[in-house]
């Protein structure tokens, strides 16, 4: 045993599972943004700003770090079609994961046990809680994937 704390253990956890959205920004052109597979609402840019509104909202409410957060696409509670600047994109969701990654890290081995209350999954340690954000951004990485591979470009526009 190399002496890692739970904190530790779990943020390496974390950062690992995030490279299932992470790597999909890698190669994102602008033109990818706006991307969506047919019949279905998301955009690729709108599912990046959701990872980063949903990331902010859980280092705020669950992992109590002090900032303030305007969650757009949780206010929209749609795809508006404004998500279309990759560089400003890359930029939230960067600062997102370090803002949540400061969060995680700042947790004593015993604060994993704690209970969070929250009206979205109800009661939760927070480490159930940091199963949570994990599984949704890599849930949303993976839809990323699926619009990259089967939604052609030329299909890709806003009606």
């Amino acid at each position: 045993m190399d002496g890692k704390t739970k904190t530790e253990i779990l943020e390496e956890l974390w950062r690992e599972a995030r490279t299932r959205f992470s790597n999909q920004l890698l190669h994102l052109t602008q033109q990818d943004l706006t991307r969506k597979l047919n019949g279905t609402q998301n955009s690729i840019g709108f599912l990046i700003r959701h990872v980063g509104d949903v990331e902010l909202l859980f280092a705020k409410n669950v992992f109590g770090a002090d900032l303030q957060v305007k969650a757009k696409t949780l206010i929209a509670q749609r795809d508006t079609g404004e998500w279309t600047d990759l560089d400003e994109l890359n930029s939230y969701v960067q600062y997102a994961a370090q803002t949540l990654e400061s969060s995680i890290s700042s947790q004593t081995d015993h604060d994993w046990e704690k209970i969070i209350t929250t009206k979205e999954f109800g009661s939760k340690t927070l480490a159930e809680s940091l199963g949570r954000i994990i599984s949704h951004t890599a849930h949303h990485g993976g839809q990323i994937a699926i619009v990259l591979k089967y939604a052609p470009a030329a299909e890709a526009s806003f009606v």
